[in-house]
């Protein structure tokens, strides 16, 4: 294990841990805004909300996904391999 005996090197690796934990944050808002906007269009039915934050998150990841492909310049035949990438990343 490496000892992060300066400064600087806490420091760094103290900010990427608040990175991870603001990445983290924004991504449950999002998920939290869109599944309640979903089951607002879905008439708000009781019991349902774990099925709805799944629908959201699903959602979320596929944009995700979509964007990565776009960015990458849309390679043909590879959709599908970008959306594995982000389920495996967020399943980390």
């Amino acid at each position: 294990m490496k000892n992060y005996s300066s400064g600087a090197e806490r420091q760094k690796l103290q900010g990427r841990r608040e990175d991870n934990e603001y990445r983290a944050d924004c991504l449950e808002q999002s998920v939290r805004e869109r599944a309640y906007f979903l089951w607002e269009q879905g008439g708000r039915p009781v019991g349902r909300a774990e099925e709805y934050w799944r629908r959201a998150l699903e959602q979320h990841l596929r944009e995700r996904a979509h964007v990565l492909w776009v960015q990458d310049g849309r390679p043909e035949g590879r959709a599908d391999e970008y959306w594995q990438r982000i389920r495996d990343f967020e399943a980390q």
